[in-house]
Formats: structure tokens, C-alpha cells, sequence
């Protein structure tokens, strides 16, 4: 928080581990424990800005009655941005939009947020779990140019916002991409990374941390935060 005192905007993003396997497995660690912890993090971190983003890791394999309970009691702690990962790559679209429904239907100060989603793409579905989050009401998507990420990668911003524009009649938002510059990138990394991009596929656990390549070919960081520009909608569910 000090380090960043500098910057005219910043963001602070904290999270932990809210799956039965995690806490238990990993954190070694009650629930309940583990929201505390949670708690206490958000708090900290709304000491140096009030832009804070919680994210519940491993959101998908979460039981929903937690996850409703971590996310109620992150934005309770001051969380402005509450992030619901797809962290192995394990939830179908459907599974994914049903999670962000029952969100929005289940605790009572989620108007008070941003509900994101950041889906990875081991079973190649990661755009596609994106855009299910959207349309349930996620006005966050956490992506990559060209889906690069760890093992099989993220969502491709190139086809989130693609995706958007030519089904503008089911998905009615505004992300302000600007779209030549954005293939000018995707094709740019691509070539830079050509030997890479063949492993980078669904299916394959390898890791690829390639955010410093892409700084130095692209001049910024390869991750990106898509904003969609709508109005809220609480505790409905989205028309389709």
C-alpha cells in the first residue's frame, strides 16, 4: 500500500481459498478461520485505497452457501470489486452462470460491488464461462490477450470482446476496446510467442508466466480487466 501511495489510481487485490478442498487441504484451516482471515485482509487493504478486490479462489467448486457467506462478509469489510474464479478450469457455463445468479438472488449487499469472473481454460471454456457470467450479471471479466496463462491459459480478451460486439443484441455492453490496436497486439504476441502458443492449449498442464515477454513487446501488461458499461440489475436474473 505504501509502494503505491505514488500512483494517482491504484488498486488493491487480495484473496484466499474458499473450496472445501482448499481450506481443508491447503489451508488446513476451518471456514470460518478462513473468513476471518479474509475479513481482516480487506480491511488492511482499505487502509491505503478504497478500490479493494477480494476474489474467493477456486469460487467454482466453492459449496454455495460459503460462498455466499464470503462474499456478503468481503464486501461488508469494504471489498468495492468481488472476484468469483474459475481457478482449475473445472466449471461448465451453465454452473458458472448459475453461481453469479444465486449471488445476486442470496446476499444482501452485493449492489454494494462489482461481481467479477476470471475463468481459465483447461477444458477450453473460458470465454465461454465468461460470457455466461455476464449475462448473469458480472460486469467484471478478468482475461488475457491471446488467453495466455497458466496451464491451459484464460479467457482471450480478443474473443470476449469480439464475442460482444457481434452478439450486441444478447449482450448489450460497452467495454471501450479499441479493436485495430487490439489486433495489432493479439498478432504482434503471437508472433513473439509462436513456440509457446503450441502448448498453450486446452488439455495441457504447463505453466506459461509470460506477463514480462509481453510487456516488452506490447509496452503494458498482457492482463487486463474488461469493464462492461450497463446498468446494475440486483437479485434478478438477466433476460435472455
Amino acid at each position: 500500500g505504501q509502494a503505491l501511495k505514488v500512483a494517482d489510481q491504484f488498486r488493491i487485490h487480495t484473496f484466499i481459498s474458499t473450496s472445501d478442498v482448499h481450506v481443508q487441504q491447503k489451508l488446513k484451516k476451518e471456514f470460518a478461520d478462513v473468513e476471518a482471515m479474509a475479513i481482516h485482509a480487506v480491511k488492511h487493504a482499505r487502509k491505503y485505497t478504497d478500490d479493494v478486490e477480494f476474489s474467493c479462489e477456486d469460487a467454482g467448486r466453492t459449496p454455495i452457501d460459503n460462498l455466499c457467506r464470503m462474499v456478503e462478509s468481503a464486501i461488508k469489510a469494504g471489498a468495492t470489486t468481488v472476484n468469483i474464479p474459475d481457478t482449475v478450469g473445472y466449471t461448465l457455463p451453465f454452473e458458472l452462470q448459475g453461481i453469479i445468479t444465486d449471488l445476486f438472488n442470496r446476499v444482501p449487499n452485493i449492489d454494494q460491488a462489482i461481481i467479477s469472473v476470471h475463468c481459465h481454460n483447461d477444458l477450453g471454456l473460458a470465454v465461454a464461462n465468461s460470457l455466461a457470467g455476464v449475462m448473469a450479471g458480472a460486469r467484471q471479466i478478468e482475461c488475457t490477450i491471446n488467453g495466455i496463462g497458466e496451464r491451459a491459459g484464460n479467457a482471450a480478451l480478443e474473443e470476449v470482446v469480439m464475442a460482444m460486439r457481434t452478439r450486441h443484441d444478447l449482450m448489450p455492453y460497452t467495454t471501450n476496446i479499441n479493436t485495430k490496436l487490439l489486433r495489432l497486439g493479439v498478432i504482434i504476441i503471437k508472433l513473439s510467442l509462436a513456440e509457446i502458443f503450441e502448448f498453450n492449449l486446452p488439455g495441457f498442464s504447463i505453466y506459461l508466466f509470460c506477463l514480462n515477454c509481453a510487456q516488452q513487446v506490447y509496452k503494458a501488461s498482457n492482463f487486463s480487466l474488461l469493464r462492461l458499461k450497463t446498468k446494475r440489475t440486483t437479485k434478478t436474473n438477466t433476460p435472455r
